[in-house]
């Protein structure tokens, strides 16, 4: 959460999903390119993670639920 985010993005859970951007619109990529991205736990005693990707049409589009953005993973 950034300090500009609007409170009324906040979830019930007390966040607010942003975008992490793996890649930018008009990026070409290979079909097998790879791609990686550090994650971290919450929690010293976190076993699992859930990873949501979702995409956007925008070039700078911040949050996930937007019109425009979806869920694809």
């Amino acid at each position: 959460m950034d300090k500009s985010d609007p409170l009324k993005r906040k979830t019930s859970d007390g966040r607010i999903k942003v975008f992490k951007k793996f890649v930018s619109r008009g990026t070409v990529v290979d079909v097998d390119q790879d791609f990686s991205i550090d994650l971290f736990s919450s929690t010293e005693d976190q076993t699992a993670i859930v990873v949501k990707i979702y995409k956007t049409l925008e070039y700078d589009g911040r949050y996930v639920d937007e019109p425009w953005d979806g869920k694809i993973g």
